[in-house]
């Protein structure tokens, strides 16, 4: 009966180191999964940013705000807390030109998207669902 249990328990813990050491590999996995995906993305970004940028200033100089609105994300954000379109009615159609002038350098977003921000730290771009959006204005 001893010999029974002591079978038991050698079998169970056996089990938990199996089931322990493929948590394991399973986080390894994803981790090195995610690196990757995320070295892809930041690729991808890259390579599509010059087309969006000349496009973007494009609209801004024509104040086209249709298309204003195209190139914004669903998750816009300003801080007055106005929608897109209520932004574009008072468009600082100057500050924006301005903006666009200085051009951009990389943003450390608040997750693994890429981001980039004018060089004035004003505007805020995106990278999601694999195109460059306009975010919104930089909120310090």
């Amino acid at each position: 009966m001893k010999e029974e249990k002591k079978m038991k328990r050698a079998k169970t813990i056996r089990e938990a180191i199996i089931s322990c050491g493929l948590i394991l590999a399973g986080i390894a996995v994803f981790s090195t999964f995610s690196v990757a995906q995320s070295a892809a993305t930041k690729s991808k970004a890259s390579k599509s940013w010059s087309a969006f940028w000349t496009k973007f200033g494009t609209v801004v100089r024509n104040k086209d705000r249709k298309t204003f609105v195209d190139l914004t994300t669903e998750h816009y954000h300003n801080a007055g807390g106005e929608t897109i379109n209520e932004w574009l009615q008072g468009a600082p159609w100057g500050d924006l030109k301005a903006a666009i002038n200085k051009g951009t350098k990389p943003y450390n977003g608040h997750d693994k998207q890429v981001w980039r921000v004018t060089k004035n730290d004003y505007l805020l771009f995106v990278f999601e669902k694999g195109r460059w959006v306009f975010y919104g204005e930089l909120v310090a």
